[in-house]
């Protein structure tokens, strides 16, 4: 009987209690945003428009800009943001990881993130603000090397 009881007492503790955490800001852990939102917001990075994966992610390139003594980021409209896109690219190629959205249609769930290659930085800016596709780093592209001659 005492069992009884004390199960019921401690289920209905159980029950009662509500476990309260305070809300977790996303950019306060150093690299920690959350890659499962994906809600694009778009800035002026340089005069030029660039789509982010999230508010987070802009706020921290922006911070590491300004830590770096570069000019901060400046959040912006899509459809103002979009007049600033850079129409030539005169850079080295570059490997960014570009990601796409959900493929159940989602709008704030993130999709698959895949790599990509492109001619120069400008050519990544340039459909990164076509696409509204964000990219979330960027690597120097591996030099394509000639095939060796075989020696037969």
């Amino acid at each position: 009987m005492f069992r009884e009881l004390f199960l019921l007492v401690a289920i209905a503790m159980c029950a009662s209690a509500h476990v309260v955490t305070p809300p977790v800001d996303p950019c306060s852990c150093g690299s920690g945003c959350p890659i499962e939102n994906r809600m694009i917001v778009h800035a002026l990075d340089n005069c030029i428009c660039r789509p982010f994966h999230n508010q987070c992610f802009m706020e921290k390139e922006s911070a590491d800009r300004v830590k770096a003594g570069k000019s901060p980021l400046v959040p912006l409209a899509e459809c103002i943001c979009k007049k600033f896109r850079q129409l030539t690219c005169p850079n080295p190629r570059v490997t960014a990881e570009i990601s796409f959205p959900a493929v159940c249609g989602c709008p704030y769930i993130a999709g698959p993130i895949k790599n990509m290659t492109f001619d120069s930085m400008c050519h990544l800016h340039k459909y990164s603000g076509e696409t509204g596709n964000p990219f979330l780093n960027v690597y120097p592209a591996p030099v394509p090397t000639p095939e060796e001659p075989c020696d037969n």
